[in-house]
């Protein structure tokens, strides 16, 4: 029979492993299903106060065009997105832990 200080023990290797796992990188494909240009994707945590740099940077995303990001050493799973269109800014939540696609339309 396992001692209490073994079961102990082996949940706080556990709780270690998981943590470290956890962060990791993700990616996610942004794809343009919209009828306009995308002029701007922003991405944060959301405990975040910043919504963080342009991922576009200097270009933009034509219709029927995508952006693939990679998030690095990824600590938190939800994300609060924007995103600058022609129609207006779209403002969403998103798993980036479990989704790898997010498609943008009006």
């Amino acid at each position: 029979m396992l001692s209490f200080r073994a079961v102990l023990s082996a949940l706080a290797i556990a709780a270690t492993c998981a943590t470290s796992a956890s962060a990791e990188n993700r990616s996610v494909r942004f794809q343009n299903f919209s009828r306009g240009v995308v002029y701007g994707i922003y991405a944060s945590p959301v405990s975040s106060l910043s919504t963080g740099h342009d991922l576009l940077g200097d270009r933009v995303l034509e219709p029927d065009e995508y952006l693939d990001v990679i998030f690095q050493d990824v600590s938190e799973c939800i994300y609060d997105v924007r995103f600058i269109t022609e129609g207006g800014d779209i403002t969403d939540k998103l798993n980036i832990c479990v989704f790898t696609e997010y498609n943008i339309s009006n």
